[in-house]
């Protein structure tokens, strides 16, 4: 498995910009976190799941995220596979011609375009009625994600922040976003959250909150992303990240 599972966050922060800068929507589920604690390293686990990535299939995956609601009761609606293929597919023919600052921050092309190939995915989003915010998640299986996860933490992390500040431009439009790392505690997993802040073509600001957490082979990601109003915490984040992670164990 690539790093691909390593960076899902922080990629989809440079996805979730970058689409805002090319016109384009935020297909894929994915989008990334506005102030608060930065964190020196994820929450540990105590005790992983033993989780057979062999037993789950990308459409297991999608039925278990089709029995999650969001914090506010909505269903998540299953983005069909070849809709997420093609929007990584999309993520990638957008880097022509695009410029992201600090170059390290270039994270989207080996991030997003291989992971329908690294593990079994699925991703569900609820967007509110008003266009102006919403609730997504993902959760993917690969053979020992969390340990991988815990290994890479501290170069992760200071790759968020590197990229506390950054910048994309494309076609003569730029967009800037700030980015930090967000505390998270949830126990008997290895978690991260991020907070993202992005003003769009517009003028109008984008605010953002992810969880990422992983437990034996199983990794979840979860994000509110809201328009003109502040995202929602991390904590709640979590609870949602955590009722994903027992629905795939129970």
């Amino acid at each position: 498995m690539s790093r691909v599972l390593f960076r899902p966050v922080l990629a989809g922060s440079i996805l979730l910009a970058l689409t805002a800068c090319g016109g384009g929507g935020t297909p894929s589920g994915e989008p990334a976190p506005t102030a608060g604690s930065v964190e020196t390293a994820p929450a540990a686990s105590s005790s992983p799941a033993e989780v057979d990535p062999g037993t789950y299939s990308s459409e297991d995956l999608a039925e278990i995220l089709a029995t999650i609601t969001t914090p506010d009761g909505s269903p998540l609606t299953i983005v069909p596979p070849d809709q997420v293929s093609a929007a990584l597919g999309q993520a990638t023919l957008l880097m022509d011609g695009v410029t992201i600052t600090p170059s390290e921050c270039d994270v989207v092309p080996q991030d997003f375009a291989k992971l329908a190939g690294d593990a079994e995915t699925a991703i569900g989003v609820a967007p509110a009625a008003d266009g102006l915010s919403a609730v997504s998640a993902s959760i993917a299986v690969a053979d020992g994600v969390e340990d991988r996860l815990a290994e890479n933490a501290e170069k992760e992390l200071a790759l968020v922040s590197t990229c506390s500040t950054y910048q994309i431009e494309m076609q003569g439009v730029i967009v800037r976003g700030t980015m930090e790392s967000a505390g998270t505690g949830m126990e008997g997993s290895t978690s991260f959250g991020i907070r993202n802040s992005i003003v769009l073509p517009d003028g109008q600001q984008q605010n953002n909150t992810t969880v990422t957490a992983a437990r034996g082979d199983l990794l979840v990601t979860v994000t509110s992303q809201v328009t003109g109003s502040p995202s929602a915490s991390s904590a709640v984040l979590e609870q949602l990240a955590g009722r994903v992670l027992a629905a795939a164990e129970g």
